[in-house]
């Protein structure tokens, strides 16, 4: 685990360079982003090192306390997506909402355990989706349903997101574990490692065509939309 400081940038990069051999692509951008934003926090998982262990680097912004409203969920968000490596054989095997969408709702949910204040939290996670994609809040809903298509896999870049991967695909999570539960959630990755398709995985959990569940997903999504900006 890599824990840096803004002050020594360059340590990051040699540091991550070390552990991450022939990654350098990944962490280039990652690099360039956080020199560009340094008020703005950063935090990945990437793989494994060459002994198997979990990779995790946690890099927050000039401004960042342990309180800031999102920080505490890196960490469990991060974490997330190395399960889901080791239950999905192969996480670019997860379309890429499902990817950063599963580790956006659980990292929120396990950093925010308390009940009473999940709703004002939740609330104002999909608030954030403006600061990476502001169009969601306009997307009408063949709109959305062409922004689930065209992030069922990474970008050309090999990056899912952000362009409102984090929280839209938060939201489709969110509707997914209340209709299958947690449990089903877990079979879906189980299903992919075993050799399904991803498409086919989401219907045996959901017990619908794969078509028509998207349409419930994001059916829902736009109705956790319009609560969301709600007073």
């Amino acid at each position: 685990m890599v824990f840096a400081d803004r002050s020594d940038m360059n340590w990051f990069q040699e540091t991550m360079k070390t552990i991450q051999l022939g990654n350098t692509p990944w962490l280039t951008r990652i690099y360039d982003l956080a020199t560009a934003n340094p008020t703005n926090s950063y935090g990945g998982s990437n793989g494994s090192d060459p002994q198997g262990n979990a990779l995790f680097f946690f890099l927050p912004g000039t401004n960042t306390l342990a309180t800031t409203p999102g920080w505490l969920g890196v960490g469990p968000h991060e974490w997330t997506h190395f399960a889901q490596q080791a239950m999905s054989g192969d996480i670019n095997r997860l379309p890429c909402w499902f990817k950063e969408g599963q580790a956006t709702y659980f990292g929120n949910a396990i950093s925010n355990n308390v009940r009473d204040k999940w709703r004002a939290v939740w609330k104002e996670q999909i608030q954030t989706i403006k600061y990476d994609y502001m169009s969601f809040f306009n997307l009408s809903k063949s709109e959305l349903v062409s922004w689930f298509d065209s992030h069922a896999l990474n970008m050309p870049n090999g990056v899912c997101g952000p362009d409102g991967a984090f929280m839209i695909g938060g939201i489709a999570v969110e509707y997914l574990v209340g209709t299958v539960g947690v449990s089903g959630v877990y079979d879906f990755e189980a299903r992919i490692k075993r050799g399904e398709l991803w498409t086919s995985a989401l219907a045996h959990i959901s017990g619908k065509s794969y078509e028509s569940e998207m349409v419930d997903i994001t059916n829902f999504v736009l109705l956790q939309r319009d609560w969301a900006q709600k007073a």
